[in-house]
């Protein structure tokens, strides 16, 4: 049995030194703290011993809560007790922790001594990347640590023909004759749909662009305390979506309940993403239209105008054609398969699947 790649420790990609907070400072001092050193953190530490942990998520539902953040002290909002590892444990267990918990944070500890902290970006950056092969030539190291492997039948990327395509259809063809729902439920569903298929696909699809209303509350904070750009803001509000659907791990729900919560998230990311974008200008978020196709109703969110066909067309093609990024190292032949295994292993909701660094979407 070939030896798997190595795995390496926490401290070797840990952040360090840590941007920390007194419990008794304010919570105006930690978030301007946060924003000087463009960190998503503060651990709050009693002389060396760290005892709590400030993120950007306590700043947003602190926000929410309309406190005064000039009065009201780190120790009011913090996560208390946070969990920690040290730094010999292997990134893999620390990413299965951050995945268990939904932490994006994790402070590492030496001796009882705070040393450093990592992030799910830290682990994201270092996971291995495998070429796949048929499973029945796998090598595998017990528990199959450092090790991702799957098949896909959703696409084939071959950059160096500069071809891909969506299952047994060439993207470029798709693009040019279809519309951006029928290549969604070709992916869905495994065939291009019929007339009566793509209008009940619409129909079920539509209703979902809604965002809830205990999301929606929260999107205004979400945009005011952002700082690590649209995306870092699109990735809390998809989190949110998922609470507020009751969304639970793949592996505990049916696959019709698990069809029903990837929907549900593909749908709603052009209405967050269009509402956290006015939000952020100083505007206010435009309802989706159920009379609009996805293309057309994504650019009337933005405007508030209807555009014109042309236009809306040119967006929805160039949605079909852009591939997401392969990350160095991947097969060109294959969509990239790039989750951690104990990422995978822990069957995460769409939600929270979505709610990951993008380059581990593409599974």
């Amino acid at each position: 049995m070939a030896e798997g790649p190595k795995v390496p420790p926490v401290g070797e990609v840990m952040s360090s030194p840590v941007v920390t907070a007194e419990p008794s400072e304010t919570v105006a001092e930690a978030s301007t703290r946060m924003d000087d050193h463009k960190v998503g953190s503060l651990v709050v530490v009693d002389g060396a011993r760290p005892i709590g942990i400030l993120t950007e998520r306590d700043l947003v539902r602190f926000a929410a809560a309309s406190g005064d953040a000039s009065a009201t002290k780190v120790s009011e909002w913090m996560t208390e007790d946070p969990d920690t590892v040290g730094p010999d444990l292997p990134v893999t267990e620390a990413y299965a922790s951050l995945a268990s918990h939904g932490y994006r944070h994790i402070p590492v500890v030496d001796d009882g001594a705070l040393v450093g902290v990592v992030s799910l970006r830290d682990l994201m950056r270092i996971s291995s990347i495998q070429p796949v092969v048929h499973p029945g030539e796998i090598e595998a190291p017990k528990g199959l640590a450092g090790v991702i492997v799957a098949e896909t039948e959703v696409g084939d990327v071959r950059g160096q023909e500069g071809f891909y395509h969506y299952r047994q259809y060439s993207a470029t063809d798709l693009a040019e004759k279809r519309s951006l729902e029928a290549v969604w439920h070709l992916l869905f569903e495994g065939s291009l749909p019929t007339a009566a298929e793509a209008a009940a696909f619409r129909d079920e699809v539509v209703p979902l662009r809604a965002v809830a209303p205990t999301v929606m509350a929260n999107l205004p904070a979400i945009a005011a305390a952002g700082k690590g750009g649209p995306l870092d803001d699109l990735r809390t509000a998809v989190s949110l979506v998922g609470q507020a659907a009751g969304m639970r791990p793949s592996l505990d729900i049916s696959a019709e309940q698990l069809r029903a919560d990837a929907l549900r998230v593909c749908a709603v990311v052009p209405t967050l993403v269009m509402a956290l974008h006015r939000l952020a200008n100083g505007q206010e978020p435009i309802q989706p239209r159920d009379d609009l196709g996805y293309a057309a109703n994504y650019l009337y969110m933005l405007t508030g105008e209807e555009p014109s066909p042309e236009h809306a067309r040119a967006v929805e093609q160039y949605l079909i054609t852009t591939p997401p990024p392969s990350p160095p190292g991947s097969s060109p032949r294959r969509a990239p398969t790039w989750l951690p295994p104990s990422w995978a292993a822990s069957a995460p909701s769409p939600a929270r699947c979505t709610a990951a660094p993008p380059a581990g979407l593409w599974t």
